[in-house]
């Protein structure tokens, strides 16, 4: 054990003795539970696999605050805050332990007594408590404010802007009679006369509920289930049926016309279909009858054809298919041949075509050979036999001439080999010369030809180089000079470009590589500016533009943002200076980072508080934050342009806290993707909220 090599008896052998990694000294595979710590695999190994002594199962160190629930501890969330819902020695927060449990206590004054302040559901003393103190002219003990004492401890009373239940309608706690509730506490209603600004669109005073306005106290409209009677049919505003619904299909569209083909709606029982269009080639005919093969009209994209008849034999089959070669049936004019089948080696090809020499498909019994292409010099000639020496034909695998006859001096051999460069022989029309040697120098090159530039030997003191090529792109010119970077000819796989001179601004650098945004050169006519860097934030952008104002682009030390638009009004103006408020206010504990609600290019404090001030540009109020929000201070923020984001479904109980108005929960209660919607301010006073009713 130890040198190295696996022997019998032996799990490994890693060839040291060392017995922290993974083969031990005695080549056993280190393993959790065998009291010797792997390094870099364990964190402990007492030597067993029992949990609770330090050292679990896995080898893994027991202690609180490693995220798991170890022998001895009620929870473990891996983490040092001890205002959660875990503390710091792994037990269960409760109200007593004198901890401030974050979104959960008020308070925690380490005892559950009360009348210390903080009382028994660690929850503060104050006006609500159920008993009247010293300043408080009644403590009902609840937070009902509808009742016959309010949330500040103050006998209610018509206008104080609460609604008592059971004695007033209404209370908004001014003295106008215009409004929703009237100055004894009493409801408006439709039907007095009285246009109730706001909620009101109309009051008439009367019963006639098809008029320009309806014993609603709305304008009469289209869809209202109502066919007014004082408009002739030529007139604004004439319906000819209202049936009240959103249904497009029946009798009445939802313009309050009569429906009708060519419409646009298919109307039920009476329509198949209504593309409201005039194209008969569409899956609706213009008698709204539904598109069907056999009816002489081509539907677009779903049949091939359709000829009307029940004619099987001609160009369009009876389920509107074209007619094909393949299906047995020779069409007149259009196949040769349709035996049905698809066998190439018949007499009748694929393709519905006759069979003959030359189409590629050996017709058995009939061909030796047949390739489908007119080439002579391969395996198979264009009379469809196969190919020979001597035949006069160059066969391409295995000869490589052929000139049908027996002089051995011309440039084919009788064996249908050419005759070559070397054989001692030359070849009158195509050899210079030929000495029968391989000495490149002595006048007469390997390859026949007289020595010169090109034929790829170098003629020390007169060429630079020789490649035996006419390729004027590689490293030897034509001229048997090196290649290089200004010559004017671009080296393939060297040189990008080479435009023969020294200027560094033009289309082609002096690096013979083509200018480009980025290269730290001012391409002239092309480009603005070019730093040669990847950073956009500096004054000149990755496309080689100079920086400005507006681009979308926030240049460091220059601008403060940049949206890229003309809105001034949206945070960052058109000077690309912030035109928010500096602050992003947090109120009660949320895992997530409300930094994820502001636009890119805007930057704001975040600033965890309940108590929002003329420098919160938005307030962000969690589930846990509910308690801690002060009604009166919100309603302020919000009166001089605060805007208030909630949590999903809490949005009701905020709204009712700020505004002392009952307000029930909404069908929508959003979800955990829930993002920051548009600015919008919740003020009694925007014209908003006064024509829009509130749902949470």
């Amino acid at each position: 054990c130890g040198n190295g090599r696996l022997d019998a008896g032996e799990a490994c052998d890693d060839g040291n003795d060392v017995d922290t990694d993974a083969c031990t000294s005695q080549c056993r595979d280190a393993r959790c539970g065998d009291g010797i710590r792997h390094v870099g695999a364990e964190a402990c190994d007492d030597g067993n696999l029992e949990a609770g002594d330090g050292c679990d199962s896995d080898c893994r160190v027991e202690s609180c605050g490693n995220g798991r629930v170890d022998a001895g501890e009620t929870c473990d969330d891996g983490n040092r805050v001890a205002t959660d819902a875990c503390t710091n020695a792994c037990e269960p927060a409760r109200c007593g332990d004198g901890l401030v449990q974050a979104g959960v206590d008020e308070c925690d004054d380490g005892n559950v007594e009360v009348g210390d302040g903080c009382d028994g559901r660690c929850r503060r003393e104050v006006c609500g408590n159920g008993r009247v103190d010293e300043g408080e002219a009644c403590d009902d003990g609840n937070r009902d404010a509808t009742d016959a004492c309010t949330n500040a401890c103050e006998p209610a009373r018509c206008g104080d802007s609460i609604v008592q239940q059971g004695v007033e309608q209404c209370d908004d706690g001014n003295e106008v009679d215009t409004d929703s509730c009237r100055a004894n506490c009493a409801l408006a209603r439709c039907g007095d006369g009285v246009v109730f600004v706001g909620f009101e669109a109309c009051d008439d005073g009367d019963v006639n509920n098809r008029n320009a306005c309806t014993n609603a106290c709305a304008l009469a409209r289209c869809g209202d289930g109502i066919i007014r009677s004082d408009v002739g049919e030529n007139d604004p505003g004439y319906e000819a049926c209202d049936d009240g619904d959103v249904d497009n299909r029946d009798a009445c569209t939802n313009a309050c016309t009569t429906a009708r083909c060519g419409d646009g709606f298919a109307q039920e029982g009476v329509e198949a279909c209504d593309d409201g269009n005039q194209d008969p080639t569409d899956a609706c005919l213009n008698d709204c009858r539904a598109a069907a093969c056999g009816d002489g009209v081509v539907q677009a994209g779903v049949e091939a054809c359709d000829d009307g008849n029940q004619d099987d034999a001609d160009a369009c089959r009876n389920d509107c298919t074209l007619a094909g070669c393949g299906d047995g049936v020779v069409q007149a004019g259009v196949e040769a041949c349709d035996d049905g089948n698809q066998i190439q080696t018949d007499a009748c090809l694929n393709d519905c075509t006759v069979a003959r020499c030359g189409d590629g498909q050996r017709q058995e019994g009939v061909e030796a050979c047949d390739d489908g292409n007119a080439d002579n010099t391969d395996d198979c000639l264009n009379t469809c036999v196969v190919a020979r020496c001597g035949d006069g034909f160059v066969h391409g695998q295995d000869e490589v001439c052929d000139d049908a006859n027996a002089v051995q001096t011309d440039a084919c051999l009788n064996g249908c080999t050419v005759a070559r460069c070397g054989d001692g022989q030359t070849w009158e029309g195509f050899e210079g010369c030929d000495d029968g040697n391989e000495d490149p120098g002595d006048g007469c090159a390997n390859d026949c030809t007289v020595s010169r530039c090109g034929d790829g030997v170098l003629r020390v003191g007169v060429e630079e180089c020789d490649d035996g090529n006419l390729i004027d792109t590689d490293g030897c010119t034509n001229a048997c000079t090196t290649a290089r970077c200004g010559d004017g000819v671009v080296q393939e796989g060297v040189d990008a470009c080479d435009d023969g001179n020294q200027v560094d601004t033009d289309a082609c650098l002096n690096t013979c590589q083509v200018a480009s945004c980025g290269d730290g050169v001012v391409h002239q006519g092309q480009e603005i500016c070019d730093d040669g860097n990847r950073v956009d934030t500096d004054a000149c952008l990755n496309s080689c533009v100079a920086a400005r104002c507006g681009d979308g682009v926030t240049q460091a030390g220059v601008e403060a943002c940049d949206d890229g638009n003309q809105d001034n009004g949206d945070g960052c103006s058109n000077a690309c200076e912030q035109n928010l408020r500096p602050n992003l206010m947090l109120c009660g504990g949320s895992n997530r980072d409300v930094r994820e609600f502001v636009p890119p290019g805007i930057n704001l404090n975040r600033v965890e508080s309940c108590s929002p001030d003329a420098n919160t540009q938005a307030l962000l109020v969690t589930r846990y934050g509910y308690n801690s929000l002060n009604a009166q201070t919100a309603r302020t923020y919000v009166e001089n342009g605060g805007t208030i984001i909630t949590e999903y479904s809490i949005s009701h109980d905020i709204w009712t806290k700020v505004f002392g108005v009952n307000t029930a929960r909404g069908a929508r209660q959003g979800d955990c993707h829930d993002n920051a919607m548009p600015h919008r301010q919740l003020n009694p006073a925007d014209p908003f909220w006064n024509r829009v009713a509130f749902s949470a």
